[in-house]
């Protein structure tokens, strides 16, 4: 998966760099983000403009 992959690279990933790399608009990244989240991937980090997502320590 690219999200996994650039958060590898760069340590963290946020909405707007989602929709850039899958070439998608920014409501779904939020949704594919949210869905990491609940699945125990990612951890949100930070709130509103400032959020970013980084790999829960256990991937």
């Amino acid at each position: 998966m690219k999200i996994i992959k650039y958060i590898n690279e760069n340590n963290s990933i946020s909405t707007k760099i989602v929709t850039e790399i899958l070439n998608i608009k920014e409501r779904r990244a939020r949704i594919i983000l949210s869905n990491l989240v609940k699945n125990n991937i990612l951890i949100r980090k930070g709130k509103g403009r400032n959020t970013h997502y980084i790999l829960k320590p256990s991937h």
